[in-house]
């Protein structure tokens, strides 16, 4: 499970679409930020990356403690800088997630305060 959340991290940095897809299953729901809209499926969901690794770019995704996981499910707490002005003090943003059988993510969850 704590590699699910490192490639995401990873891939999601980078602004690595086809690397965040990998680790999506066809039935995922994502919720970002938590509370909004639920977006599913493949096509839906690679929409909403690349429209968000457009406008951020590359992030930094800092690890804020290490990852708890609990069965299926995991937590991650980071602090995204995007390449822009406010650099130095991003936002904290909690992801939570559930994967399936084979360590696909079938929901996606991100808190953080919207400005």
């Amino acid at each position: 499970m704590r590699g699910v959340l490192e490639a995401y991290r990873s891939a999601h940095a980078a602004c690595d679409l086809e690397g965040v897809m990998r680790l999506f299953a066809p039935d995922a729901v994502l919720e970002d930020p938590a509370g909004s809209t639920p977006i599913s499926g493949p096509d839906a969901i690679r929409a909403f990356f690349e429209v968000t690794h457009r406008r951020n770019g590359r992030l930094d995704l800092e690890p804020l403690g290490r990852p708890t996981v609990g069965g299926d499910r995991a937590v991650l707490h980071v602090r995204a800088r995007g390449e822009g002005a406010d650099r130095a003090h991003g936002t904290d943003v909690i992801y939570v997630i559930r994967v399936d059988a084979t360590l696909r993510i079938r929901s996606f969850r991100a808190f953080f305060e919207l400005g």
